[in-house]
């Protein structure tokens, strides 16, 4: 309810008896409209209009300090709202202020449990990329490697399940829950070939499996092909994928590795010209 509401809802219910007329209250109204009329100078008045209480509700907002953010072990992390940097950001601040709290610094020397449970509540993804993708060494190996494991357990739970484990039988589905798990990442984490490399990988997985139970492709299948919103990326994609399935069909003596084919290495300087000619591409939201 706003102040000027609570002025109407503030009258009576109920209405006074309205007084008879009488000679003496003639006299005086008679008096009163001889006295000279009180001050009306409305020049200390305060102005409550809209745009006055807006100007000043901003103004308190910028002269109040906003809240310290709390990255003490527990309280999770968004990053959303934020620029990518303002995550790196508090990232650096969110590991110096738990190696304080619990006298754990990360290093080399570092157990996969004390990095789970250095990190164990940062599940966004975003958050952990900042970490992980970050190449201007505002984090150590270590620490790089601590976000990169949390991020691989969120892998394997979204690919194979809660236990992580793969079931035989299983592979369509799984290898469903592994493309979704790629198409959910940040924007910054998609601008990488990295992300282009595992996003042809797990579409190479989903089509291995439908080979192994014998099924057509299927135009209608939203799994059967690549649609990242990005043209020239599905095009990348595409490109590494052409190699799989030739790699697929050669005998086990003339297999080539991906990262050793030709396929391989022209994708990769397709996607670094790219980064550097796509605006969009390059600065992502």
């Amino acid at each position: 309810m706003s102040i000027n509401s609570l002025t109407d809802h503030g009258r009576g219910v109920g209405t006074a008896p309205t007084p008879t007329p009488s000679s003496s209250s003639a006299a005086k109204k008679d008096d009163a409209a001889k006295t000279p009329a009180a001050n009306t100078d409305t020049t200390d008045t305060v102005d409550i209009s809209p745009q006055a209480r807006a100007a000043a509700q901003a103004d308190a907002l910028l002269n109040t300090e906003a809240p310290a953010q709390d990255f003490s072990v527990g309280s999770g992390y968004s990053s959303a709202g934020k620029t990518f940097d303002q995550v790196k950001q508090d990232m650096r601040a969110l590991f110096d202020v738990r190696s304080d709290e619990t006298g754990l610094e990360i290093s080399s020397k570092t157990t996969g449990k004390e990095a789970l449970s250095f990190l164990s509540d940062i599940t966004d993804r975003r958050a952990l990329f900042a970490v992980y993708g970050d190449e201007t060494g505002t984090f150590t190996k270590a620490e790089k490697a601590t976000a990169y494991t949390i991020m691989w357990k969120q892998r394997e739970q979204a690919q194979f399940g809660a236990l992580g484990i793969s079931i035989p039988g299983n592979r369509m589905a799984e290898s469903k829950g592994l493309i979704a798990f790629i198409d959910q990442a940040s924007p910054e984490e998609k601008a990488t070939f990295g992300w282009v490399e595992d996003r042809a990988g797990a579409q190479f997985l989903y089509e291995s499996a439908r080979r192994a139970k014998n099924l057509p492709p299927d135009p209608s299948d939203p799994y059967g092909r690549v649609e990242t919103g990005n043209e020239k990326v599905d095009s990348l994609i595409e490109q590494l994928l052409s190699e799989m399935r030739a790699n697929y069909s050669r005998s086990f003596d003339q297999a080539v590795a991906l990262e050793d084919s030709q396929a391989y290495a022209q994708a990769q300087k397709d996607f670094a010209e790219l980064l550097a000619s796509d605006d969009a591409f390059k600065s992502p939201l």
